[in-house]
């Protein structure tokens, strides 16, 4: 047993499901405080503890349910020269489902950016504690397929995978929010691990087909992208690369000469007002008044 934990590839495929666990489990981390949000705060750490044991119970059931189905030789059917197994099905169907999360995911993440809720959630007091515990159990419950399946592509180990859920749970309940404010902020962690995903989901269609690719293969693509990332990060904050900021446009600070000179030209260039005149009453003629005096005259 000691030799096993002494040997170098059981840490490396450890750090490699860990990682993977943690950049994938984000939105897990976010649905469920949205859950625990609605919780009265007296209770949430109790709920969150509870959640994340049944979810870490959750996870093994899910693992052994995998792993026993993997472990089935029988053919399912047979269509002309292929005659695949129950195990290679299974394969095929979990490698397909990494590749549409991946692929659906990397979209949302590209296009789309991060999904926020328009205004924080406030405290339910219908909600009760048990209904909290079974919506964060079923909440971990899905979001830990997909992460169940990439382990099993990573590596067929048991205790790995079990040390590994066990790892990642301890890791998410004392750091959730730097955890989530770390991937917040370096997106690109995110984005390398959907690609370590479509690239996991390939080598389970592949052996779902009767293709058994290389284990190191792998291990050296998620490996050497590990570093070109962390190789990439570390460069930029050497050269101290600022962060992208909107610039705010500001007024030109002119001299006192200048600004004489802009006023003279100003008066120079002002237009007098049109002068106005006030219009008379124009008089009407007296011909009325005539009219009425030569009527008045007598005639002669």
């Amino acid at each position: 047993m000691i030799e096993f934990f002494l040997d170098p590839a059981f840490w490396a495929t450890l750090a490699i499901l860990i990682g993977l666990e943690l950049a994938l489990g984000v939105d897990n981390i976010v649905f469920v405080s949205l859950v625990l949000a609605r919780v009265p705060e007296e209770q949430r750490d109790l709920a969150r503890r509870i959640g994340l044991a049944i979810s870490a119970i959750v996870q093994i059931i899910v693992l052994a349910i995998m792993l026993w189905i993997a472990g089935i030789d029988r053919t399912a059917f047979t269509l002309g020269p292929w005659a695949p197994g129950w195990n290679e099905l299974a394969f095929l169907a979990g490698g397909l489902f990494l590749v549409y999360k991946a692929v659906s995911e990397l979209h949302i993440h590209i296009e789309h950016g991060p999904r926020l809720p328009a205004e924080p959630p406030r405290s339910d007091p219908d909600m009760s504690f048990a209904t909290a515990i079974v919506q964060v159990t079923l909440i971990n419950a899905v979001f830990s397929v997909d992460t169940i399946i990439t382990a099993v592509g990573v590596t067929r180990s048991v205790e790995v995978i079990v040390v590994a859920i066990l790892a990642t749970t301890a890791i998410i309940y004392f750091a959730t929010a730097p955890l989530s404010a770390f991937i917040a902020r370096h997106k690109s962690v995110r984005a390398l691990a959907l690609a370590f995903l479509l690239l996991i989901g390939g080598s389970l269609i592949s052996e779902g087909l009767g293709v058994t690719p290389d284990p190191m293969l792998l291990y050296a693509v998620v490996g050497f992208g590990t570093l070109v990332l962390a190789a990439v990060k570390l460069s930029g904050h050497l050269r101290g690369r600022p962060e992208p900021a909107t610039a705010v446009p500001q007024e030109p600070v002119l001299e006192a000469a200048q600004t004489d000179e802009i006023a003279r030209d100003d008066e120079a260039l002002e237009i007098p007002a049109p002068i106005v005149q006030e219009s008379t009453p124009k008089r009407r003629p007296a011909r009325r008044k005539r009219a009425r005096r030569t009527r008045a005259s007598p005639r002669g």
